[in-house]
């Protein structure tokens, strides 16, 4: 009986690891498509990278248990990775403003539009 309980328990180590590995590699995915995703795209990752190994449930509890998730003000969700890149985006598009000549003046770059 030890030996069973041991064994439910190691499995449900290794499923609590795999649904975290399964939902990393989903929010990889996802992250790269998007900066800000609804959840229910998220989760539509996470049920294709389960390939039908846990339930939409067990799945979706594990997605509610995620730390690395930040929810943003209109609801969609991000990490602080995707976070910190746009912050570094901003941050060399404000740094390199104005230190190179304009190709053309906006008389000239009216005309061709």
């Amino acid at each position: 009986m030890v030996c069973s309980i041991g064994k439910l328990y190691a499995k449900q180590i290794i499923d609590r690891e795999n649904k975290t590995e399964i939902l990393t590699e989903a929010i990889n995915v996802t992250s790269e498509r998007q900066v800000a995703f609804p959840r229910h795209i998220l989760l539509k990752e996470v049920l294709r990278q389960s390939q039908g190994k846990y339930s939409k449930d067990e799945l979706s509890q594990e997605l509610d248990n995620q730390k690395s998730l930040i929810k943003t003000n209109d609801g969609r969700l991000t990490t602080v990775a995707a976070i910190n890149r746009e912050k570094q985006i901003l941050h060399l598009a404000n740094s390199n403003k104005n230190i190179f000549a304009p190709l053309a003046d906006a008389r000239t770059a009216q005309k061709q539009v």
